[in-house]
């Protein structure tokens, strides 16, 4: 179970990032149910999954709400507080839970102060401290920055914004050059906010754009070209800010094209699967049918070669199964076809059923009849030959008895 879990965990957060949002959130459940009747261990990595997708796809009270029944798990299994003698495994749950409650509720409630989320990210901090090491610093770090900035105190809120772009140093991985993205963005922010330090927030904006262009993500180019647009349009030049415009709306004319092609190849994928389901299941069905023929006829074929059966009422039994039987196969076999020939209409799948019905059962009463009076032709002569039989043998003794008289 434990590589099902990895497939549909690897499948739904693919989906949460190519924006198919119903089908990955319909996956991450999938791995949720899949978790809950599997062991302890395969269930919180379940919880973690959805709630992972959730918080992608910026539903974030019901991620919010995941987190928080993961980490009642997680205290369940392990106990309340974190303790040095904890192996660093479950640790490290504890600190990943802390980190994801405190990043969720803070996206949850943009318009509040960050206490409470940040009150859980120096959970977090504590759990690294007690593992000696700082594995979570930098986004730590960074969300440190991001309350401070929405707390209103944005002199230090920038000095935090610096300390994680230090920490990158000349590392222009991937990764590293999205968070930089997102840090010089938050620095120009917070540089906006002071007086004296315009030419700083624009210093600082245009080299997060310029950074977002080595992005391999359009949304960091997307959220660049956001905040440099806003900017240029609060404080000029205008023509900077129709620069920048014109660049944001190409950029998400771009990301709705990206995310339609993503639904359509993800729509044929899933149609093809399905067809390759339909043509396995009706060769299986055409399997089914003729082993059903077989049977029908073998019954037939006993009835009228058995010089055992003669009762009516057997026949009649056999033939009405056989006719059940042969109903049941052809609703097998003809069962997609008239779905989608009837578009899944109740009403109409059951006239159609019924006109099937209205098929077989007279020619199930002329086999009916057919079978029968054979049946009775064969009773009637085997009573004569029986008797043609018992005389023969009596003209044999009589005329042994004359000749030896």
């Amino acid at each position: 179970s434990q590589g099902i879990l990895e497939c549909l965990a690897m499948k739904s957060r693919a989906l949460a990032v190519s924006g198919m949002d119903s089908a990955a959130v319909t996956n991450a459940l999938k791995c949720l149910d899949l978790g809950r009747v599997s062991q302890t261990d395969d269930l919180i990595f379940a919880y973690k999954t959805y709630g992972q997708v959730l918080y992608w796809l910026k539903k974030y009270q019901e991620a919010l709400d995941v987190y928080n029944n993961l980490l009642k798990l997680i205290r369940g299994k392990y106990g309340t507080d974190v303790t040095e003698n904890m192996p660093d495994s479950v640790k490290e749950l504890f600190r990943g839970v802390y980190m994801n409650i405190g990043q969720t509720t803070y996206w949850l409630n943009p318009n509040t102060k960050g206490d409470y989320a940040e009150s859980y990210i120096d959970l977090a901090s504590s759990v690294d401290v007690l593992m000696g090491k700082n594995s979570g610093w930098y986004v730590i770090q960074l969300f440190r920055a991001r309350i401070s900035y929405r707390n209103g105190d944005y002199e230090l809120s920038e000095r935090e914004f610096i300390k994680c772009i230090e920490m990158h140093g000349n590392d222009k991985t991937s990764t590293n050059v999205n968070n930089m993205t997102a840090e010089y963005i938050g620095l120009s922010k917070s540089c906006f906010k002071q007086k004296g330090k315009l030419q700083e927030a624009k210093r600082y904006a245009q080299k997060s754009f310029e950074i977002a262009l080595n992005s391999s993500n359009p949304n960091y180019k997307k959220d660049a070209t956001e905040w440099n647009y806003e900017l240029y349009a609060a404080i000029g030049p205008i023509d900077s800010a129709y620069k920048y415009l014109k660049l944001k709306d190409e950029l998400e004319a771009a990301s709705i094209k990206r995310i339609s092609d993503r639904k359509i190849n993800y729509l044929i994928y899933e149609n093809k699967q399905k067809e390759n389901e339909i043509i396995k299941e009706y060769e299986n069905n055409k399997t089914l049918v003729l082993m059903a023929i077989a049977i029908v006829v073998l019954c037939f074929l006993i009835l009228l070669s058995s010089p055992l059966i003669t009762n009516e009422t057997v026949v009649k039994y056999l033939g009405r199964f056989g006719l059940l039987m042969v109903f049941e196969y052809m609703n097998l076999f003809m069962h997609k076809k008239i779905g989608q020939f009837s578009h899944h209409n109740l009403i109409y799948m059951l006239l159609l059923l019924i006109i099937v019905a209205s098929i077989l059962i007279p020619i199930h009463h002329y086999l009916e009849k057919l079978v029968i009076n054979k049946i009775v032709d064969k009773s009637k002569k085997s009573p004569n030959k029986r008797k043609g039989n018992s005389e023969s043998k009596k003209t044999r003794n009589t005329k042994i008895i004359i000749d030896a008289k």
